[in-house]
């Protein structure tokens, strides 16, 4: 997905935030780009995070 929190409410993103996880426990991979680190969901089992040709991974939003 990509934005998927852009330009929507608080409402809509923890709807989409639900249903990310449903997907998730039921085993499905997803992808999420996104320019506002801090709209990373908790729930990521990996954070990748790219800034031209520097790279930084870790379990979450917390490692980086």
């Amino acid at each position: 997905m990509d934005e998927p929190f852009t330009g929507v409410d608080v409402k809509t993103e923890n709807a989409i935030i639900d249903l990310l996880q449903q997907l998730r426990e039921e085993g499905h991979l997803i992808l999420v780009s996104t320019h506002n680190l801090g709209s990373v969901p908790d729930f990521c089992d990996q954070v990748v995070m790219i800034n031209r040709t520097v790279i930084a991974a870790g379990k979450n939003r917390r490692h980086l």
